[in-house]
């Protein structure tokens, strides 16, 4: 079983369009979209963001995620993480926020990274805490069927900034 972060290409889009499996879901990770996923909205995405990336186990897509709102020498949002179903809870959610990271930090040499979540998605908050992302801001929308939800807004500084190298962070 090999383990691959990748630039995502066209015809990933299909495969990248089966991990949003609900409304719901869908929502969690692409609030703006509509469901079901489509390659148009995957096209749409791709053309307002940057380093679209595939995770792949055989050739097999597995997760998906991008940057968007890219500041240089500023920071960049992640965004539109997930994985497939049957790959969570493994480390690979982990994995892959760790390797958009390491893109913002190393190849981008950005001070900071931000990620946005719904307070309810309990799990990503808890993914992104263990990472050392902080909230710094919470903004009210209206959620899927129109009840007040929150955007939680967290970010995280490079640790080259504080003296700190990333590998030895992202090894933790």
């Amino acid at each position: 079983m090999a383990i691959q972060f990748r630039p995502t290409v066209q015809a990933d889009y299909p495969q990248i369009c089966q991990l949003f499996p609900s409304p719901e879901e869908m929502y969690l990770i692409y609030p703006s979209g509509t469901f079901p996923m489509t390659t148009e909205q995957l096209q749409a995405i791709a053309q307002e963001r940057i380093d679209l990336t595939s995770v792949a186990i055989d050739d097999r897509i597995v997760g998906f995620s991008n940057l968007y709102n890219y500041m240089p020498d500023q920071y960049a949002f992640i965004g539109n993480v997930v994985i497939h179903p049957e790959q969570r809870g493994q480390g690979m959610g982990k994995a892959l926020i760790a390797y958009m990271l390491d893109r913002c930090f190393t190849i981008h040499d950005l001070p900071e990274v931000r990620i946005t979540v719904l307070n309810y998605n309990s799990r990503a908050l808890l993914l992104y805490s263990s990472l050392d992302f902080t909230p710094y801001s919470i903004e009210e929308i209206a959620g899927l069927t129109g009840e007040r939800v929150a955007f939680i807004h967290l970010s995280k500084t490079n640790p080259a900034i504080a003296g700190k190298s990333y590998a030895s962070i992202s090894s933790n």
